[in-house]
């Protein structure tokens, strides 16, 4: 899937390899040299779908300009930031996460990890630009089947690789449910975003899009710092992660079955 992609960056070099790093890829790129330009495009309404962000820009830096722009948009509109940082430690993507970034990739930028980057975020942020935010988690489907043919696809056809990874995210779970219902009566929402992380990219990478969904917007509410909307959203999190499993390991046995 290619995309409509806002570069915030101030270094020439770095604009030049990344928009070539795009072009290359298949996507559009728009570049703009810092944090205010950034707000400016947003604003514009131009369809980005991706926004990369450097973290550190004169005048208003990209954590800045992050939560500016988590200030100003509604649920609805939602676009995913992905940081782009020279430091790599857990404490920088801790501060990411806080400022309202999405996800991260550290700098020099690789090609490879660009994409798999974009390939996680951009159908998130068109979903959310075209779908209506009030749309019932129940309306969605607990697994799609496609990502999980796409996959086993990807990995040489092998359907027993899905058996394998559904039987890793099955031990997982548990513990990471535990770790989310554990931070609910905290007031931490960094905490939070963290743990809601844990539980969103594996559910992501096997095509739950009901848990997924529902881990998108706990996120959301505590970017927001609406901590009380995460703790209203438990029992849709252990239903969304009850009927994942239940189709989950229905559809990885048709699967291995049809392999």
């Amino acid at each position: 899937m290619t995309g409509r992609i806002l570069v915030v960056e101030d270094n020439p070099v770095n604009q030049a390899v990344v928009e070539l790093q795009l072009s290359r890829l298949g996507h559009q790129a728009f570049v703009v040299n810092g944090g205010l330009a950034a707000l400016d495009a947003l604003q514009a309404e131009l369809g980005f779908d991706v926004v990369l962000m450097d973290c550190q820009m004169p005048g208003m830096d990209g954590f800045t300009a992050t939560q500016r722009i988590r200030q100003l948009e509604s649920t609805a509109s939602h676009i995913p930031v992905i940081a782009m940082t020279a430091n790599a430690q857990r404490e920088d993507r801790v501060a990411c996460l806080a400022a309202g970034m999405d996800d991260y990739l550290s700098k020099p930028v690789r090609v490879e990890n660009l994409q798999a980057v974009l390939a996680r975020w951009i159908a998130t942020g068109r979903m959310r630009r075209e779908h209506n935010p009030r749309h019932d988690l129940d309306d969605l489907p607990a697994v799609d089947r496609q990502v999980l043919d796409d996959l086993v696809a990807d990995l040489g056809g092998d359907p027993s690789v899905l058996a394998e990874f559904t039987e890793i995210f099955l031990r997982e779970l548990p513990r990471r449910l535990e770790a989310i219902q554990a931070q609910l009566p905290l007031d931490d929402r960094r905490e939070m975003r963290e743990r809601v992380h844990a539980l969103r990219s594996p559910s992501r990478a096997l095509g739950l899009t009901r848990l997924d969904a529902i881990c998108d917007r706990m996120d959301q509410a505590a970017i927001s710092g609406r901590l009380g909307d995460v703790r209203s959203m438990e029992r849709n999190l252990l239903e969304a992660a009850a009927a994942s499993v239940e189709e989950l390991c229905q559809l990885t046995a048709s699967v291995a079955n049809t392999g």
